[in-house]
């Protein structure tokens, strides 16, 4: 019984996933939304954040050959390159784009969306497949 119940419930939240669309989403960017339709609702809560907080970055060096930014955060300097990587604890702890990412792809004119930033776990299609 408890695990119909489980399942029951695992299977409403799902659908609730798909079907209702939050009012604050028409309010967001356009590579947000995108974003938003891509992730499960958890994954997009922990990187909307990292969306305002890429404008709080410090670029301490570019390097214009490599594509790569060296980023003064919390954790030290780090080097960041615009095809997804980072070694903050962020992204890869939870392999989702970071602040940094962002800032680095904002700096070189390429989309913040990209779903091959967010690893396969985050997206809503594996949703589908674990309800099915």
């Amino acid at each position: 019984m408890l695990m119909v119940t489980l399942r029951t419930e695992r299977d409403h939240a799902a659908t609730e996933c798909f079907c209702k669309t939050p009012s604050f989403v028409s309010k967001l960017t356009y590579e947000q939304q995108q974003m938003f339709w891509h992730l499960t609702p958890f994954a997009f809560d922990l990187i909307l954040p990292k969306f305002e907080s890429m404008n709080h970055v410090q670029i301490v060096s570019a390097d214009n050959l490599n594509q790569t930014v060296k980023i003064k955060s919390r954790e030290g300097v780090i080097e960041v390159s615009d095809n997804k990587i980072c070694v903050c604890s962020f992204v890869t702890s939870l392999c989702l784009p970071c602040h940094h990412i962002f800032k680095v792809r904002q700096i070189n004119n390429m989309p913040l969306y990209c779903p091959e930033l967010c690893a396969e776990r985050w997206s809503r299609k594996i949703i589908v497949l674990c309800v099915e």
